[in-house]
């Protein structure tokens, strides 16, 4: 259906500059270097999602890339590709390659486990996707021949996969979630790293300010970062993605408030409309988010976001985000959660593994911020 080499020129620069150029150098990404249809379906989901999800475009290729070396081995040609392997003929052979890839077993009493049931998962997707985006190649080339394979093994999977790989891999990640305990932070490890947090943030930013350096810049755009997350207990992704042009532009709330609703607040409540600064980021399925900046976490920001101080920081210039990786050249933001383990590995807690985004979330408002 694909010509070989004929995706090389659809494989966008985007994705050479922000998802192939960074992916772990192994067999899997060679595979997904080399197969066509693979980088025009890469292309394509970047193209969909932004730049800011390099990554999981990359996740994605390298599924469909450890589909089709699975292929390879069950059918014993070398040479097959994932265009070739999605027809009609090949079906069966599909759902054996999800099934292998998530560790699937059925037990003698005709229980069906995976210890990966998400693999198997993101398997049917990615493959719906890529077998979507060949049958419009197709129709581009006028090749309905080609069509009709395509549209045959849709059938066949609209039909099936459901029933054979989604519905029992479903099944088994949601009997996972329920018996795997949720161990949530220490009230203890939380107001020991919060007092952490807050000491650094306040020596950090007089010491940039003054003397600014690639070491504590970093520095304290991480525990600026964990401080951030901690507090308004978000998502570490959305958190680190906060842009300059989205906190410099923050809006004055207390001048642009509502006599009434300010009228039913408590003195109190009042107190913390002052204090506090609000800043609106994109979050998941780009919807809007609230951040809360405390008056610590402000100065900080002031300091990360100045142009000067991030020059001598080694920042890229057209890094935009207000936590950059500041290694002269990278135009992403920090990882958030790699930055809450980087930080709780230097305070002393009794339970750091337990302190994630994910885990804050799930916490009463109640607990140390």
């Amino acid at each position: 259906m694909l010509a070989t080499g004929q995706a090389q020129n659809s494989c966008s620069p985007q994705l050479r500059e922000h998802v192939l150029s960074k992916m772990a150098s192994d067999d899997i990404t060679a595979v997904a270097r080399s197969d066509d249809t693979i980088l025009i379906y890469g292309s394509a989901l970047l193209e969909k999602r932004g730049r800011d999800k390099g990554n999981e475009v990359s996740q994605n290729m390298r599924v469909l890339a450890r589909v089709v070396i699975e292929a390879r081995e069950l059918c014993g040609d070398n040479n097959a590709t994932l265009s070739s392997s999605i027809a009609p003929k090949n079906f069966d052979m599909l759902l054996k390659c999800a099934k292998n890839l998530g560790g699937f077993i059925e037990t003698e009493d005709g229980t069906k486990q995976y210890k990966s049931p998400s693999t198997s998962i993101k398997c049917g997707y990615a493959l719906k996707k890529a077998a979507l985006i060949l049958r419009g190649q197709s129709l581009r080339d006028a090749d309905m021949e080609g069509k009709k394979e395509v549209d045959m093994f849709l059938e066949l999977y609209d039909s099936e996969w459901g029933g054979k790989i989604t519905t029992p891999a479903l099944g088994n990640l949601s009997t996972k979630k329920h018996n795997s305990p949720n161990l949530l932070p220490i009230t203890n490890d939380l107001v020991a790293l919060r007092k952490y947090l807050i000491e650094k943030i306040l020596a950090l930013t007089t010491q940039v300010s003054t003397n600014a350096t690639r070491e504590n810049f970093r520095e304290l755009s991480e525990v600026s970062l964990a401080r951030l997350i901690m507090f308004n207990k978000r998502r570490g992704g959305e958190a680190a993605r906060m842009k300059i042009n989205s906190f410099m532009s923050r809006p004055v709330w207390r001048d642009h408030h509502n006599e009434e609703i300010i009228g039913s607040l408590s003195s109190a409540e009042k107190q913390l409309c002052n204090r506090f600064d609000m800043v609106e980021i994109v979050g998941k399925r780009n919807r809007k988010v609230p951040v809360i900046i405390t008056p610590d976490l402000k100065s900080a920001l002031e300091v990360l976001t100045m142009k000067t101080t991030r020059e001598k920081a080694n920042v890229c210039e057209e890094n935009q985000y207000v936590f950059p990786v500041n290694d002269g050249k990278s135009k992403y933001s920090l990882r958030g959660n790699d930055v809450l383990r980087h930080v709780c590995a230097k305070v002393k807690l009794e339970n750091a593994s337990a302190i994630t985004s994910t885990n804050m979330e799930n916490m009463s408002p109640l607990f140390p911020s």
